[in-house]
Formats: structure tokens, C-alpha cells, sequence
């Protein structure tokens, strides 16, 4: 079956000229020279290449999609606005669990578990930021966790080891709910040009939603490789994904000379020798290695333990 798409302004390729027709047989652009089988009128559309991204999230876009969406909330009032309504409409939901706020909305990216106290609805509260590297609870989440606070004294749980004192505690959704809200994600990529990606940090849970999705989008799994399972994940010929630090936001990322604000410089994720036997088994077991590395502490460190690697191909 072959189409032709005429009356339209066609992007063939950097410094040549646009064409006003694109021919497709069988899925593959061919000569409009040919004959094809129908013949669609665009009416001056354009016609452009679709897009590849090469490191997104559309697992935690899912995950936002079973709870409140605080994405374009300027304010805490808004954030916690959008948070009533969303628990106004859900009764039944035992833990709000959404996403995804802007940090910025605090000097110092620090938020009080009691802003999100809300009168009447005293449910547990969990937002994640817009870098997924912290996490915003209540006072209700706290007490479910058993915790007075987070270690930092305020409602706001950074890194994994901090924030897993809360995610703990959540019930995992089933499989087929978040397996229908990642196929909702990916179809916001399709319609925005997006034809491939891959998804940067895929744990159990969404690796499980991923089994038996059938989407357009080609999406290829950044397996999350933590210093707890990397001695028993067996993973072949996949990507891998490894965090060296945090990130700069949340002065989790690894710097070498310190925060001008005096902060600390945020510590590697991983023991160097423990990291280098991660990386060397992934890599013999033919794996794509993704290191998170954004402090140029951590870019030394992914570099130093990248090159005996590199070194034995």
C-alpha cells in the first residue's frame, strides 16, 4: 500500500530545499515519481522527521497520571488547591502520590510537611519534584512511615536512601493500572512527534507494566542499577542505568570544590571499587552502560572507571 501526501511543505534534510509532496509504500518514503495507491491532500501542512528521545521518563509521567498533576502549579497555595480537588475526587485513595512540583517555589528547595495539611482530608501526601531526585510528604505520610520528620528536620526527603524512609510505605499500583497509564504517557509522545526513546530508570515495578504494552512508540529500558541489587540483576544486552550523584538543584550532586552557599559537596552514590565491579560485570555481560554523572566530581569519577573499560575493547 502506497501513499502519496501532496499540498503540503515537505523537510527532506538540512540546506535542501522543502517539496510540496512525500511519497510512503510499505512504511518506507519513496521516489514520487512512482505510482501510489491514494493520494492525501494536506492543505499546506508540514511534513517533518519525527523525533527521538533519547533519555525521558514516561514511567514516572504514568505514576503522576494516578494522582494529583501539580506540574504548572506556581504556588504552594495552587499546589495544594490541585491536591484537595484531586482527593475531593478520589474518596477512595489511601495515599495521594503525584506530581510533579517546582522546586524553585522555595528559596532553597526545602517544603514543610504542614503546607500540605489540609483540613478535613487527612490523607498521606507524597509529591515528587520536578527532578525526581526529592520528595514532598504531610504530616499524614509522616506518622504512616513512623517518622516525626525527614532527617533534615522539614517534610522534604531527598535521594533515594531518604526518600525510600516514604516510598516504602506505599502499595505499589497493580501492574495493568500503570502498565494503562504508561501507554496514556507514551501516547502524548506520539502525539508529539516522539516515535522512540528510552525510558532512563526503569525499577521492578515498571519494568513488570512494561511486560505485554504494545505502543508505537519504540521504547528501549534504562535498567536502574543501585549498589543493593547489582550483585543479583543478571541483565543481558540491555541498557543499564547507574547514578554517580544527585543532582545540583537539591545540592545532591557530587562538586568538587563545595556550594557557593557553603553547602557540602554532595558524596558519590557508590563506593568506588563497589562501582567499578558494577560497571565491569554489566559491561561483560554485553550491557549499555548510562551513568548519571552531572557534578564535575561525579564526571571525574564516571570517567575515570569508564576508561579501563574502554581500554579493553
Amino acid at each position: 500500500m502506497s501513499t502519496r501526501f501532496h499540498n503540503a511543505v515537505v523537510w527532506t534534510a538540512l540546506g535542501e530545499p522543502l517539496q510540496t509532496e512525500l511519497t510512503v509504500s510499505d512504511g518506507l518514503v519513496v521516489s514520487s515519481d512512482l505510482e501510489a495507491d491514494e493520494a492525501i491532500d494536506c492543505n499546506g501542512a508540514a511534513i517533518l522527521p519525527a523525533f527521538i528521545d533519547g533519555h525521558s521518563h514516561p514511567s514516572f509521567a504514568a505514576k503522576h497520571l494516578l494522582g494529583p498533576d501539580v506540574t504548572e502549579c506556581a504556588s504552594i497555595d495552587e499546589v495544594r488547591y490541585a491536591v484537595r480537588g484531586w482527593i475531593e475526587s478520589n474518596s477512595d485513595a489511601d495515599w495521594v502520590v503525584g506530581g510533579s512540583y517546582d522546586r524553585s517555589m522555595t528559596a532553597d528547595g526545602v517544603f514543610e510537611a504542614q503546607w500540605l495539611d489540609l483540613d478535613g482530608l487527612e490523607r498521606p501526601v507524597v509529591l515528587h519534584a520536578s527532578d525526581h531526585h526529592s520528595i514532598w510528604v504531610n504530616s499524614a505520610a509522616l506518622v504512616r512511615a513512623g517518622l516525626a520528620s525527614s532527617p533534615g528536620g522539614h517534610g522534604t526527603f531527598f535521594e533515594d536512601a531518604e526518600k525510600a524512609m516514604i516510598l516504602n510505605h506505599i502499595p505499589k499500583p497493580a501492574p495493568e493500572t500503570l502498565r494503562s497509564a504508561i501507554g496514556r504517557a507514551l501516547r502524548s509522545m506520539l502525539d508529539l512527534g516522539i516515535v522512540a526513546t528510552i525510558d532512563a530508570w526503569i525499577d521492578d515495578e515498571s519494568r513488570k507494566a512494561y511486560l505485554g504494552l504494545e505502543s508505537e512508540v519504540q521504547v528501549t529500558l534504562g535498567h536502574w542499577i543501585t549498589s543493593e541489587n547489582w550483585r543479583s540483576a543478571n541483565f543481558e544486552d540491555v541498557d543499564v542505568k547507574f547514578f554517580v550523584d544527585g543532582v545540583l538543584g537539591s545540592a545532591t550532586a557530587c562538586v568538587s570544590e563545595g556550594y557557593l552557599d557553603g553547602v557540602a559537596s554532595g558524596k558519590p552514590v557508590w563506593q568506588s571499587d563497589e562501582l567499578a565491579a558494577a560497571l565491569r560485570k554489566f559491561d561483560e555481560l554485553g550491557c549499555r552502560l548510562h551513568l548519571h554523572a552531572i557534578g564535575d566530581g561525579a564526571v571525574d569519577i564516571a570517567l575515570d572507571h569508564l576508561a579501563p573499560l574502554s581500554r579493553q575493547k
